[in-house]
Parts: C-alpha cells; sequence; structure tokens
C-alpha cells in the first residue's frame, strides 16, 4: 500500500491508526482482529484526516451489517465505498453492493465467498449496470475454462468485466501473459495469485515486455530478506505482479488505482485469512 504511493511505510503512523482503531470499536469488532487491523490501520496511516476517515468507514461497516455477516471482507468492502462515494451516495452505494452480490451469488453459489464482496464493492462504484456485469462475467468465465480453476478464473472474470476492454481481450491477454511467464521458466500460482496477473495483463503493454518486468523485479525480490526460499516463487511473483500494476495503475486508463489498491488488497486479505485459519 505504501508501495503504490511511492513512500516509505511509516511504522509510527500505523502503531497510532491501530490505537485509533482499538479506541473506536469494542473488543470483539472485525476491525481488531487479524488481518484487517492491520490492513485498516495501514490504510488509515496514510489518510490525511485518520479519525474521519475511520468513523466513515465504520458507518458504513454498519450499513452494510444489516445485510451481510461480518467478516474481512466486508470491513475492506466497507472502506472501498467509504473511500469511492460521496456521504450523500452511501446508501445507494451500499445498496448496489447488496444486489450486484446477490447477483454474483445466484450465478455461482458455491464459488461466491466473502471474497467476492470486493468485486461486488468494485462493481456497485463502478457505473455499470448488473445485466452487463453478469453477461461479461459469463462471457469472460467461459471463454476461460479449461486454462485456470474455476475459483480463481471467476474473479479474473469480474477484472475483466469492469475493465473497458472486450471478454476476448482479457482472456487471451491472462493466458498469453501465464504463459510466456512458464516460457521463462516462471511458474506464477493459478488460484488467489492469477487475479493480479489479470490485472497486469489488461494494462495493455506488450506481453513479452511485462514478463520481462516481472522476472526483473522478481529477480530483485529474490536477494531480500523475506522474499527468498522460504516464501515460494508463486508467492514472490503474485508481489512482482503487485508492484508492476500499482505502478501502471498510473498509466493505463483501464487499470484504475481504485480496482488495483482493491483487487491486491483482496489477495493479501485471503492469504492472511488462510495463515489465521
Amino acid at each position: 500500500m505504501y508501495a503504490s504511493e511511492n513512500a516509505i511505510a511509516d511504522p509510527g503512523k500505523i502503531r497510532q491508526s491501530t490505537a485509533l482503531i482499538k479506541s473506536r470499536t469494542h473488543f470483539f469488532s472485525t476491525f481488531r482482529n487479524s488481518p484487517m487491523r492491520f490492513c485498516t490501520a495501514t490504510m488509515l496511516s496514510l489518510d490525511p484526516a485518520p479519525e474521519r476517515m475511520f468513523d466513515r468507514v465504520h458507518s458504513v461497516y454498519g450499513m452494510l451489517r444489516k445485510s451481510f455477516s461480518p467478516s474481512f471482507y466486508l470491513a475492506s468492502a466497507a472502506y472501498m465505498l467509504a473511500c469511492g462515494s460521496d456521504a450523500r451516495e452511501l446508501p445507494d452505494a451500499v445498496g448496489a453492493m447488496h444486489d450486484f452480490y446477490h447477483m454474483m451469488k445466484a450465478d455461482h453459489s458455491f464459488l461466491t465467498t466473502g471474497e467476492s464482496m470486493i468485486y461486488a464493492a468494485l462493481a456497485s462504484s463502478s457505473g455499470i449496470s448488473k445485466r452487463d456485469f453478469h453477461e461479461r462475467t459469463e462471457i469472460a468465465y467461459l471463454k476461460l475454462k479449461g486454462f485456470f480453476p474455476a475459483s480463481s478464473r471467476l474473479l479474473c472474470s469480474y477484472l475483466i468485466a469492469l475493465s473497458p476492454h472486450s471478454e476476448n481481450y482479457g482472456f487471451e491477454r491472462t493466458v498469453m501473459l501465464y504463459e510466456r511467464l512458464r516460457a521463462e521458466k516462471l511458474r506464477y500460482g493459478k488460484y488467489h495469485e492469477l487475479p493480479v496477473l489479470t490485472l497486469l495483463a489488461l494494462t495493455g503493454d506488450d506481453i513479452g515486455e511485462l514478463a520481462a518486468e516481472m522476472k526483473e523485479v522478481n529477480d530483485y525480490l529474490k536477494e531480500h530478506r523475506g522474499f527468498g526460499a522460504s516464501l515460494g516463487s508463486a508467492q514472490r511473483l503474485m508481489f512482482s505482479a503487485m508492484r508492476l500494476c500499482t505502478v501502471k495503475s498510473g498509466e493505463s486508463e483501464a487499470l484504475s488505482k481504485n480496482i488495483t489498491m482493491s483487487s491486491t488488497g483482496a489477495v493479501i486479505l485471503a492469504q492472511q485469512a488462510a495463515v489465521m485459519a
């Protein structure tokens, strides 16, 4: 998150934001539990008015709790809506997210999980109609069939549906970049890592150049503490793709900063939630 702002992490501000969360919530609040506490504290530490922002996020979360069960992902979706909507528009944004999520659940009941709330929040603030989102998602999902597992290709399909590109473009670019990395002996993951690769593919940059840049970032990270053999090659490649996404989000009309931060944030939450389980 700090890297996306070209800033150096400030542990002092993150600790202050953690204390703010504790002072505004009860002991069993989702915002107090890892991994959401650290993610929220980090985002708040980057905000010029963290107290006002957290109060707004907490208010949106209260609205969402009327329709959804508490979770890390719901708290993250609340943060997205609080950042992306005017105060007067928040009730409508919450209602739209509810409608998108339940449409997603109706389409793919077994594949729609808490993580899908992130994408429902993205869709609700994107301006796309529910009909167009449904149709574009299903087309991309069917095209990706046979290449990737159902759960990850559905998340990739959401991102393709939200992009200004055609479903075929998003499908072809995702598969091409994945295969190009394999040709370079870089084994990118097929599961929770895959949506980040789709984000990178949607930038429109040359596939060969993207693969070369990923290799360069991956080689750099490999030499640094915390990114060596203990992390694993698939995870390190995912972080390489994340870094490139944050850089390119400022250059590409197809890759907005909001989508980049939210999608990569969803991946981080998924990882940490798995560790906590």
